[in-house]
């Protein structure tokens, strides 16, 4: 089975533990940014047909899993301009390229962070695989796009 969903919006990776004091002892709390982006996910994989009608895991416990994480950035606005002679907005130059795939985005977030917020929320979920350790291959990838997201896709492998 193949699952495959998109997160629209800005790519998000997963931040530190936030070191707090509680009654005076030291502890670590999960920052508000990645529970909203793992209730974000959580609530898109509960849409998904496959894994709402699916009882129990998808990818039961010792099953090796593939995932794919396709990251679209969104072209900076600098690169957007307004062209008196044609009286059209469009890329310049280095957009165009951005977008063509010949320039690609070397900013935050990292892949790996990506990555991590993902799968902890498909781990959050529980109803496509067992723990994110079945991950035995994965693919990331960073790009850019006039219409920023992350594209996830999970199969058996």
């Amino acid at each position: 089975m193949k699952i495959q969903f998109t997160i629209h919006g800005e790519p998000f990776g997963k931040l530190n533990m936030q070191p707090v004091m509680i009654k005076g002892s030291p502890r670590a709390i999960n920052p508000k940014g990645n529970v909203r982006y793992m209730e974000r996910i959580i609530s898109i994989l509960n849409n998904i047909p496959e894994v709402a009608s699916h009882a129990g895991v998808i990818f039961e416990k010792n099953t090796p899993v593939y995932i794919t994480i396709v990251a679209y950035y969104k072209v900076p606005d600098s690169h957007y301009k307004y062209y008196k002679s044609t009286k059209e907005w469009k890329y310049d130059k280095e957009g165009s390229d951005m977008l063509k795939g010949l320039i690609k985005p070397t900013k935050k977030p990292d892949l790996d962070n990506i990555s991590k917020v993902i799968c902890d929320a498909i781990s959050h979920q529980g109803g496509i695989w067992h723990d994110d350790s079945q991950i035995t291959s994965e693919m990331l990838s960073k790009y850019y796009s006039d219409k920023p997201r992350v594209e996830v896709c999970i199969e058996e492998g």
